[in-house]
Protein backbone atom coordinates (compact mmCIF):
# COMPACT_ATOMS: atom_id res chain seq x y z
CA UNK A 1 0.00 0.00 0.00
CA UNK A 2 2.06 2.84 1.35
CA UNK A 3 5.26 1.47 -1.05
CA UNK A 4 2.88 1.92 -4.00
CA UNK A 5 1.85 5.29 -2.90
CA UNK A 6 5.30 6.77 -3.03
CA UNK A 7 6.33 5.37 -5.52
CA UNK A 8 3.24 6.81 -7.93
CA UNK A 9 4.44 9.96 -6.34
CA UNK A 10 7.48 9.82 -7.61
CA UNK A 11 6.75 10.78 -11.08
CA UNK A 12 3.54 12.63 -10.04
CA UNK A 13 3.52 15.67 -12.03
CA UNK A 14 0.51 18.02 -10.81
CA UNK A 15 0.00 17.02 -6.85
CA UNK A 16 1.69 20.07 -4.99
CA UNK A 17 0.21 19.26 -1.13
CA UNK A 18 -0.80 16.49 0.82
CA UNK A 19 -2.33 15.71 4.08
CA UNK A 20 -1.50 12.50 5.33
CA UNK A 21 -1.51 12.74 8.88
CA UNK A 22 -3.60 10.34 10.65
CA UNK A 23 -1.89 7.55 8.75
CA UNK A 24 0.46 5.36 11.25
CA UNK A 25 3.90 4.99 9.54
CA UNK A 26 6.32 2.21 10.44
CA UNK A 27 10.03 3.59 10.24
CA UNK A 28 10.49 1.98 6.55
CA UNK A 29 7.10 3.91 5.20
CA UNK A 30 9.27 7.32 6.19
CA UNK A 31 12.22 6.23 4.23
CA UNK A 32 9.84 5.83 1.03
CA UNK A 33 8.66 9.32 1.50
CA UNK A 34 12.27 10.68 2.04
CA UNK A 35 13.49 8.60 -1.18
CA UNK A 36 9.58 9.87 -2.98
CA UNK A 37 10.57 13.53 -2.03
CA UNK A 38 14.10 13.32 -3.63
CA UNK A 39 12.77 12.92 -7.02
CA UNK A 40 8.88 14.62 -7.02
CA UNK A 41 9.77 18.19 -7.85
CA UNK A 42 6.20 19.68 -8.11
CA UNK A 43 5.27 18.49 -4.43
CA UNK A 44 5.31 22.07 -1.97
CA UNK A 45 3.72 20.73 1.48
CA UNK A 46 2.97 17.42 3.21
CA UNK A 47 1.38 17.06 6.38
CA UNK A 48 2.53 13.95 8.53
CA UNK A 49 2.12 12.97 12.16
CA UNK A 50 5.40 12.31 12.91
CA UNK A 51 4.81 10.20 15.97
CA UNK A 52 8.13 8.41 15.60
CA UNK A 53 11.49 9.78 17.55
CA UNK A 54 13.73 7.79 16.33
CA UNK A 55 17.07 9.06 14.70
CA UNK A 56 16.03 7.41 11.53
CA UNK A 57 12.91 9.66 11.23
CA UNK A 58 14.28 12.21 12.49
CA UNK A 59 16.61 12.51 9.34
CA UNK A 60 13.97 11.61 6.70
CA UNK A 61 11.87 14.35 8.18
CA UNK A 62 14.98 16.70 7.64
CA UNK A 63 15.51 15.09 3.66
CA UNK A 64 11.58 15.87 2.87
CA UNK A 65 11.72 19.42 4.57
CA UNK A 66 14.79 20.20 2.52
CA UNK A 67 13.41 18.80 -0.34
CA UNK A 68 10.14 20.81 -0.54
CA UNK A 69 11.80 23.98 0.47
CA UNK A 70 14.40 22.70 -3.07
CA UNK A 71 10.71 22.65 -4.63
CA UNK A 72 9.45 25.85 -3.75
CA UNK A 73 12.47 28.00 -4.79
CA UNK A 74 12.12 25.54 -8.28
CA UNK A 75 8.30 26.18 -8.90
CA UNK A 76 8.75 30.43 -7.76
CA UNK A 77 12.45 31.38 -9.41
CA UNK A 78 13.97 28.62 -11.27
CA UNK A 79 10.85 28.11 -13.88
CA UNK A 80 10.03 31.77 -14.15
CA UNK A 81 13.25 32.74 -14.82
CA UNK A 82 14.14 29.94 -17.31
CA UNK A 83 10.74 30.74 -18.99
CA UNK A 84 11.25 34.82 -19.14
CA UNK A 85 14.57 34.07 -20.17
CA UNK A 86 16.28 33.31 -23.22
CA UNK A 87 18.04 29.71 -23.42
CA UNK A 88 20.29 28.70 -26.08
CA UNK A 89 20.87 25.41 -27.41
CA UNK A 90 24.00 25.20 -29.65
CA UNK A 91 23.96 28.66 -30.63
CA UNK A 92 20.33 28.56 -31.64
CA UNK A 93 17.55 30.07 -29.03
CA UNK A 94 15.20 27.61 -27.80
CA UNK A 95 11.25 28.56 -28.44
CA UNK A 96 9.04 29.20 -26.20
CA UNK A 97 7.42 25.64 -26.49
CA UNK A 98 10.61 23.66 -25.90
CA UNK A 99 10.59 25.79 -22.75
CA UNK A 100 7.49 24.79 -21.86
CA UNK A 101 8.08 21.34 -22.70
CA UNK A 102 11.43 21.16 -20.61
CA UNK A 103 9.51 22.79 -17.18
CA UNK A 104 7.32 20.11 -17.58
CA UNK A 105 9.58 17.54 -16.85
CA UNK A 106 11.08 19.64 -13.99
Amino acid sequence: GWKALAEGLKINRALTSMDISGIIFKENNFEELAKMAEVNTTLLSVKIDWHSRSSRSSEHRKIIKQKLSDNAVLRSVTVPMLLSSSVFLQGAEILKEMKEIIVGYL
